[in-house]
């Protein structure tokens, strides 16, 4: 497993592989949706690749302090169908330039439905929350 440094840029935050650098680049967490209207479902996480190599996401981790989640992989069958045709599912791979959002498990019963950019990566976790549910005060590492 790869390990990776945090360091704080602006309002996002940096993610860099420890080692070699040129090997997959830089992500930025971009965006969280936290405490949303509903929390069981519409919560998100949005990184974007600005680096100018793919990085396969499998098996990473983050926590909000509370609670340790895997990325894994949207599965229609598992999870339901996305209400917009732009997600690319049942990958793990986000390519330079790309945006991956890890949403809540059980996003395709919210009732947000948020607007994505066409190939943005669609990916969740192992449990049916993102943390144990995100506040506007969680630190995510």
């Amino acid at each position: 497993m790869r390990e990776w440094a945090l360091a704080f840029i602006g309002l996002g935050i940096l993610l860099i592989p420890a080692g070699s650098f040129a090997d997959s680049g830089p992500l930025i967490i971009s965006e969280v949706m936290a405490n949303p209207a509903e929390e069981d479902a519409d919560e998100f996480i949005e990184i974007v690749n600005t680096g100018v190599a793919a990085v396969d996401i499998t098996g990473w981790t983050f926590t909000d302090g509370d609670a340790l989640d895997v990325v894994v992989p949207w599965i229609v069958a598992e999870h339901g169908a996305l209400n917009d045709a732009d997600w690319a599912v049942e990958k793990t791979v986000l390519e330079p330039g790309g945006i991956a959002v890890i949403l809540d498990s059980e996003y395709a019963v919210g009732t947000q439905g948020y607007d994505v950019p066409h190939g943005t990566l669609a990916l969740t976790v192992q449990n049916t929350t993102l943390g144990n549910a995100l506040t506007t005060t969680d630190a995510l590492t």
